[in-house]
């Protein structure tokens, strides 16, 4: 039985799309182990999933009322990289810990290093990337998209070269003298970034075509699979009791963003709401969103997107990849609120796909705000009529399946060779 590794750092965005993976890999005859943070253990044993967890959620990623800076843009990527090295070194062990008797490694883009593993022990090595990661004149990498999705060529190329350059440089001190470890040759710090791409097999880039068409400058190597859509965990009694009880609600959620100001958003959603006379399903999520008790709305903790979304008039998030891959494939308009990371392409993307309203700048969420965004995202009929085709093809789509083909490619012609 053919053994594959997912290794995956980071909050529910990065995770559940591995766990889709995953358990369509055990579907199709492979053994699947998850490397991800302790909190998602339960989950993957539910799907059947063998866990190994890499650590504890970082405290500073959990809910705080301290002022967060940004991790987009030029300085913001900086920043994150130089925060992100200090937690790789504890990491690495764990790396290593998890993908003992792979045949094939895939790992999403905080475990980049896990290439080094792979290339240590013969073994392909797949990256795994939710949203537009290679390299393209087309538009500018997601990390960097603000106001505008291009650049113009140039620039946009230089975007990656840029995030690929802090992410390489940043990690290259812990990566050195692990790679000594595992005894292979060192790397100057010039050609790491060719470096991983030369030993990286393959690029699933988790994405559908029918909403960003492959760039025509994407070379064999990158594979657009299609959304990794999520195995949706059965709902609370209590909110069907109340998605039963009257007319479909708005569903509010920022996932596993935080901010200092939690409960002054969660009354300024429940003010919209009651302006408009919605109901609305509200997602604690990590920033503890969480208005009074109040009869129009429900307030949950994790929630099934793809059932839920399929119940809801309108979904307002923050614009994560999978959020937003969710409310598209539901047929349902977004209300986006970027907070950071590539939030921002996303809501910039639906708004000029004609998908849904511009976007509503964090910093400027309150009732008034919202209330107008939600009126436009509800009585525009040119969304609906522009989301009704996308969610169709959508819905015929298994992006689970193309990267389980793209795999088995990896995997077959060593088996043969063996």
């Amino acid at each position: 039985m053919k053994r594959v590794v997912l290794v995956a750092v980071g909050s529910q965005g990065d995770v559940e799309p591995c766990l889709a993976l995953g358990r369509g890999l055990i579907d199709a005859g492979w053994s699947v182990r998850l490397g991800a943070l302790a909190p998602f253990g339960a989950r993957a044993a539910a799907l059947g999933l063998e866990f190994h967890s890499l650590g504890e959620l970082p405290a500073r990623f959990r809910a705080s009322r301290r002022r967060r800076p940004t991790f987009s843009g030029v300085l913001g990527r900086v920043l994150f990289w130089s925060v992100y090295q200090r937690l790789l070194a504890g990491y690495l062990p764990a790396f290593e810990e998890v993908c003992r008797g792979a045949d094939v490694i895939v790992h999403t883009g905080l475990a980049f290093p896990a290439y080094h593993l792979a290339e240590s022990r013969g073994i392909p090595c797949a990256a795994l990337s939710f949203v537009p990661g290679a390299a393209t004149a087309a538009f500018a990498h997601p990390l960097f998209a603000g106001e505008r999705l291009s650049f113009g060529p140039r620039r946009n190329l230089a975007s990656y070269a840029v995030e690929q350059q802090l992410m390489t440089q940043s990690t290259a001190r812990l990566v050195a003298p692990w790679r000594r470890r595992l005894g292979l040759a060192p790397v100057a710090r010039g050609r790491l970034r060719a470096h991983r791409w030369e030993h990286t097999d393959a690029l699933l880039c988790a994405v559908s075509p029918a909403l960003l068409p492959r760039p025509a400058d994407w070379g064999p190597r990158v594979h657009q699979t299609g959304f990794l859509h999520a195995v949706d965990a059965p709902p609370r009694p209590e909110l069907r009791a109340f998605l039963d009880a009257d007319d479909a609600p708005v569903y509010v959620g920022f996932g596993s963003m935080t901010a200092r100001d939690g409960e002054r958003t969660a009354q300024a959603v429940a003010v919209a709401l009651g302006r408009l006379g919605l109901r609305g399903v509200l997602a604690r999520g990590w920033g503890g969103l969480a208005p009074e008790r109040a009869p129009h709305l429900c307030v949950v903790d994790d929630v099934p997107h793809g059932w839920l979304f399929e119940r809801v008039r309108a979904v307002v998030h923050h614009g994560g990849a999978g959020t937003t891959a969710a409310a598209l494939r539901a047929g349902r308009v977004s209300v986006v609120v970027p907070f950071d990371y590539d939030q921002r392409f996303w809501a910039r993307l639906l708004a000029e796909r004609g998908l849904g309203p511009a976007p509503l700048p964090r910093e400027q969420l309150d009732a008034n705000t919202l209330e107008r965004r939600l009126r436009s995202a509800l009585e525009t009929p040119s969304y609906a009529a522009h989301l009704a085709p996308l969610a169709g093809a959508l819905r015929h789509e298994d992006g689970v399946r193309e990267a389980i083909r793209v795999l088995e490619s990896l995997v077959e012609p060593r088996s043969r060779g063996a």
